[in-house]
């Protein structure tokens, strides 16, 4: 998982309420269901289409280069991609007492819709390590914060404090709170971190065996990148950048080996790396993620 700045797509005009009808009437239509009382819609669904309209697929799959927004491989990697509700539209299945009515407003709500790859979005089981476990995101959305009331706008939703990474909130960094390894695993000394590597389902076996082909690519492009420097081939600098450029698949994971190898390339380049460098990573914080997960995992 990467951050991706959504302003630079604008939002979809089948979704803006000022700009298109079909929006505003959807809203409408949805607000006078759920005013009915509970009892009377328990065999029913509201029917939202316009958040899976081909307008805002298309602007999706421009935004996170078609990759998914959470463990980011590529579509065709997995299969057709899904679009998740970051906040779920059918109700929240992990809140005390039920929540069944959020977070229905926001269904067709540009800031709340992502690509995700189904084995991200649904919850079912998957091979993780030795075990059969229940992972994707599905309806749960735990928080740290106050749980926002119906039809509650920025401020209230903010001050929800949610537990999931955002890949599109600046405040949440998720380059700082996921590690990995040569081995494909990610990892975190962070609430937020591991509770979004066990919900997602970031570590399952078939995602952890292509990050770590991806580790092993990086390893032989990377050698041959600092060969051809070394005779004046090219620029180093710029093969770097675009090596870890968002819409290469696994950016996360690359932006962290190529932090590794901070100092061959600082050498390299006969210059500071800080500039390509999304951060400092030691391997005493790296081994320290690990311990903190494996006791996460366990408890």
């Amino acid at each position: 998982m990467i951050l991706i700045d959504r302003k630079r797509i604008p939002v979809p005009k089948v979704l803006d309420r000022e700009r298109s009808e079909k929006a505003d009437r959807e809203y409408f239509r949805a607000k006078e269901f759920y005013r009915l009382p509970q009892e009377e819609r328990l065999q029913r669904r509201f029917a939202f289409t316009l958040y899976k309209h081909a307008e805002v697929r298309e602007a999706l799959v421009e935004l996170f280069h078609g990759k998914c927004a959470f463990c980011e491989s590529k579509y065709a990697r997995t299969a057709p991609t899904d679009i998740m509700h970051f906040r779920p539209k059918g109700g929240v299945v992990d809140a005390q007492p039920a929540l069944p009515d959020h977070y229905w407003w926001l269904a067709a709500d540009w800031a709340n819709l992502y690509p995700s790859c189904p084995n991200c979005n649904r919850m079912q089981r998957h091979q993780v390590g030795e075990e059969k476990v229940a992972t994707g995101k599905g309806g749960r959305f735990p928080i740290l914060g106050e749980r926002a009331p119906l039809e509650g706008g920025a401020e209230e939703l903010a001050a929800e404090l949610p537990l999931l990474l955002d890949p599109c909130d600046s405040n949440d960094d998720p380059e700082g709170h996921l590690l990995y390894d040569e081995s494909g695993m990610v990892f975190s000394e962070t609430e937020r971190g591991q509770a979004s590597i066990e919900i997602y389902g970031l570590n399952r076996n078939e995602l952890v065996e292509a990050r770590h082909n991806t580790w092993l690519q990086a390893d032989s492009q990377f050698q041959k990148l600092l060969q051809e420097a070394e005779f004046g081939n090219i620029d180093l600098q710029e093969m770097l950048e675009d090596f870890t450029a968002d819409q290469v698949e696994y950016a996360g994971l690359r932006r962290m080996y190529l932090n590794m190898r901070s100092t061959d390339i600082s050498a390299a380049l006969k210059a500071d790396f800080s500039k390509l460098e999304s951060r400092s990573v030691s391997k005493t914080r790296t081994a320290r993620a690990k311990r903190s997960f494996r006791a996460y995992q366990r408890d």
